[in-house]
């Protein structure tokens, strides 16, 4: 997929400039395990695709399989498990909960 149109900026974090510029708009964005947090505005046409695209690369996951989301089922048992830890993991943010 070419994503030449795509140009992804550095987010400083010691600024404010990224709450407020993305403030109600449409963006893309991404942090690092270097911790560098990356964005983009969209403005136009935006490929759905483009973070697991770009995550599954075989520069940083090389999982080209898990780009199609279809390549990375489980079985219902192994789901369900998996969906009951991250409710265990999680309710402590949940505000509907307490």
């Amino acid at each position: 997929m070419d994503y030449s149109h795509v140009i992804l900026f550095v987010a400083y974090t010691h600024s404010n400039f990224l709450c407020f510029y993305l403030l109600g708009k449409t963006y893309f964005y991404a942090e690092l395990p270097s911790g560098e947090k990356l964005f983009h505005r969209i403005q136009k046409a935006f490929p759905i695709q483009f973070g697991r695209d770009v995550l599954a690369d075989q520069r940083l996951l090389n999982k080209p399989g898990a780009v199609d989301w279809r390549n990375c089922t489980q079985d219902k048992e192994t789901e369900t498990k998996m969906a009951k830890r991250f409710q265990k993991e999680f309710r402590k943010y949940d505000f509907n909960a307490l």
